[in-house]
């Protein structure tokens, strides 16, 4: 065997080829001069993830709508809160004693009123069969009435014939 040993011959570094290499891998290139734009942007800023400025912030006055004794309070100062949340508990027995005086007044009235609207019918229902009753006694005495005129007419007729016979109407003792 032939001890022939090869090398490898070393590639030249001509600033052509390097030129061409960085041409052909433009994109890397780029990425890679944007991070170091960023690297030295921020960098040279000392407070790195700060920002100095004003900030508006939506802040609501929470008060009951009746007064009460505060029970608990279910949030912190400075937590955030959303609609509809529970904030604190109250002590309702004063206003629960108020409604239940409330309701009770109003029961007593529609009770009271009631019993009047019973009275009111009640009266309505007697007066009515007050007419009834005048109503049918008036007719009854038109009645007798008539009858009455009837017969007083009938002994009108009578006298007259009796007149007209001569003979007295009634008889003498």
């Amino acid at each position: 065997m032939n001890d022939n040993h090869y090398e490898q011959p070393r590639m030249t570094n001509y600033p052509r080829l390097w030129r061409r290499r960085i041409i052909r891998n433009w994109p890397f290139v780029l990425w890679l001069a944007v991070l170091v734009f960023i690297a030295a942007f921020y960098s040279r800023n000392q407070q790195f993830g700060r920002m100095a400025g004003i900030v508006e912030v939506v802040e609501e006055q929470v008060v009951p709508q009746e007064t009460a004794r505060l029970i608990s309070i279910n949030v912190t100062a400075g937590q955030r809160v959303k609609a509809g949340e529970l904030l604190a508990q109250m002590d309702t027995s004063p206003i629960d004693a108020q409604i239940a005086v409330e309701d009770t007044t109003l029961r007593d009235a529609r009770e009271t009123f009631t019993q009047f609207q019973r009275g009111m019918v009640a009266a309505i229902n007697q007066a009515e069969a007050a007419v009834k009753t005048a109503d049918a006694a008036m007719k009854t005495e038109q009645m007798r009435l008539q009858s009455d005129q009837a017969q007083a007419e009938e002994l009108r007729r009578e006298q007259k014939r009796r007149e007209a016979l001569g003979k007295p109407s009634w008889p003498r003792t």
